[in-house]
């Protein structure tokens, strides 16, 4: 058992030191998830118009390498921003970026992997909002194309010009790109079930022969022995019958206790239980919704943050809430600006704005439903301008 113990250590200690297929693809996730960073970061930093922001974008701008190689990470890229004038934009976004590369899990092939990239960055309220109200010239395809040549070890320099979206023939895992660690993975798994295997039949071996071993102790059993005699005496053994009823009565009546206080004790537990499920209402805020009038679970928050906060949920039960339009200066703004993405989905509005509205003011509260990872509304709020 001692020998069989190290050779399972030292082919552990073995396995350890080499680096798993899962570990080489959460490597080539992240540098997805870091080029897709960097290169709206720095369309953004270069499109935006305020003077000091243009001359900070022209000192930073040799440092932000955006390439399928060696793109800059994202703490690196968040250190760069704050310090030249977009801390605004580093605190917001690169959060985002950071989420999604806790999304990835083993057994994600490319087509999955690329898939969650590129939906997470586009159906993001906050960057869909960037992305509109910036008007960034980003190309949804390309950046497809260029996060599946990382995925897949390209070492082709990335395109800039215009491509099509490519066919579902164009992004099919190549056999035999991965064929090296398919055969890795199957060696290791086998000697794990080899050896797997060769503990349990161990284990029922010894198991067995404890077995064995304690039968041949029971075979003999030991039983009481009483002193032989040729009368029996009636009347001890009739005291001895009463004494055990006496027992047996006392036993009866301790049962019957514990019976009865199991009882009690469950209907308080289930009392308690009850009340404590009562709920409390609580308040969170969510961003814009999705196009399909929900709200992304994701993006529902605590705290209020200003510049992407635009409606208060209230939370009256674990399935259900209420939400109104969060009136605050920045929200009001990008409303008026933006009332096809942040109220027609979910809002039914009363009157017609102009240039004097100055506020938005919630006449019925909407209601919404929990289903699964989003909030669905069930009931529009109803607006009013003034």
């Amino acid at each position: 058992m001692l020998l069989g113990a190290r050779v399972i250590a030292v082919f552990f200690l073995l396995i350890s030191g080499m680096p798993t297929l899962a570990q080489v693809q959460k490597a080539a996730f992240d540098k997805a998830v870091d080029y897709c960073n960097c290169r709206i970061a720095f369309a953004y930093a270069g499109g935006v118009a305020t003077e000091p922001e243009k001359s900070a974008f022209e000192r930073i701008k040799g440092r932000i390498q955006c390439d399928t190689i060696s793109p800059i990470s994202s703490d690196h890229l968040r250190d760069i921003l704050q310090e030249n004038e977009f801390r605004g934009y580093a605190d917001r976004q690169i959060p985002i970026y950071e989420s999604i590369k806790h999304s990835f899990h083993e057994g994600m092939n490319s087509n999955a992997a690329t898939a969650k990239i590129i939906d997470s960055i586009f159906e993001n309220p906050s960057v869909r909002r960037l992305l509109y109200l910036s008007r960034l010239d980003i190309s949804r395809s390309q950046l497809l194309i260029d996060v599946r040549n990382i995925l897949d070890n390209d070492k082709t320099e990335i395109s800039t010009s215009p491509v099509q979206e490519p066919s579902s023939e164009s992004i099919n895992p190549d056999p035999v790109a991965n064929s090296n660690y398919g055969a890795l993975v199957w060696v290791v798994a086998s000697v794990l079930f080899v050896s797997l295997g060769w503990l349990v039949i161990r284990h029922l071996l010894l198991k067995r022969r404890r077995k064995r071993r304690i039968n041949r102790q029971c075979e003999e059993p030991t039983y009481r022995s009483y002193p032989l005699q040729d009368t029996v005496d009636a009347d001890e053994l009739k005291k001895e019958i009463q004494e055990l009823e006496v027992r047996v009565g006392n036993l009866t009546a301790i049962v019957h206790n514990l019976q009865h206080s199991t009882i009690d004790n469950v209907s308080v537990s289930e009392v308690h239980k009850s009340i404590s499920e009562v709920h409390k209402p609580e308040l969170f805020y969510a961003a814009i919704p999705n196009p399909k009038g929900n709200f992304d679970a994701s993006s529902v928050t605590k705290v209020l943050i200003p510049g992407s906060s635009f409606y208060a949920i209230t939370q009256t039960s674990a399935q259900h809430a209420t939400f109104t339009f969060l009136n605050e200066l920045q929200a009001l703004k990008d409303a008026l600006r933006a009332p096809d993405l942040i109220l027609y989905p979910i809002c039914d509005i009363e009157n017609n704005s102009n240039s004097f509205t100055e506020s938005i003011r919630t006449v019925s509260q909407g209601k919404l439903v929990l289903q699964g990872d989003k909030w669905m509304v069930t009931v529009k709020a109803r607006i009013a301008y003034e």
